[in-house]
């Protein structure tokens, strides 16, 4: 991928046909929409635009796996934890603004610090130096909920799981001949 001399690359996911890709801002702002938007691009294109973040930043990409059975898991930078289904997300067009993750309160903003789909809750969970918070423990909330009581992580905290058998393999699909080649030959 080319990139511009002030562009740099922050993030990359695998999706499929048919997934459905999640950009979250650091404000809380959303962008949820069909892989199907995004085009097949050639190694020299430079990308599209997901989401305008214009004085705000991208805090998190998240790849929803078509039919799967995934829940939205957000922490903000206080500690507070948030729970989603992904059907109370509204699906969004590409390149907007997007739609709030949760309710900001004035007085004391939240800013989103991590995103992560995850299936199940059993043997999940956030590990500190001091101790381990269950994801189970966290409440589903809705769009217009701020976020939880915060939880006492320390800033450096890991996501754990117990038993890993059910995490998902990326699955190889052959590149088609021709597809890496130069098409503009000088």
């Amino acid at each position: 991928m080319k990139l511009k001399d002030d562009d740099e690359m922050v993030d990359a996911r695998l999706s499929y046909e048919e997934d459905m890709v999640l950009l979250i801002s650091k404000e809380g702002y959303y962008n949820y929409y069909s892989t199907e938007l995004l085009q097949d691009l050639a190694p020299k294109a430079q990308g599209v635009a997901g989401i305008n973040v214009k004085k705000d930043e991208l805090a998190a990409i998240v790849v929803k796996h078509k039919g799967s059975n995934e829940e939205l898991i957000i922490s903000s930078h206080l500690g507070g934890f948030k729970r989603i289904h992904f059907s109370d997300l509204e699906e969004t067009s590409r390149n907007a603004k997007g739609s709030r993750l949760y309710k900001q309160v004035k007085s004391k903003p939240h800013y989103v610090l991590y995103a992560k789909t995850i299936k199940g809750t059993t043997g999940l969970m956030f590990k500190d130096d001091e101790g381990v918070t269950n994801v189970s423990d966290i409440p589903f909330m809705d769009l217009e909920s701020t976020f939880s009581t915060p939880y006492k992580l320390k800033e450096n905290y890991s996501f754990i799981k117990e038993d890993m058998s059910d995490f998902e393999e990326a699955l190889i699909i052959d590149v088609p001949k021709g597809y890496f080649e130069e098409t503009d030959k000088e």
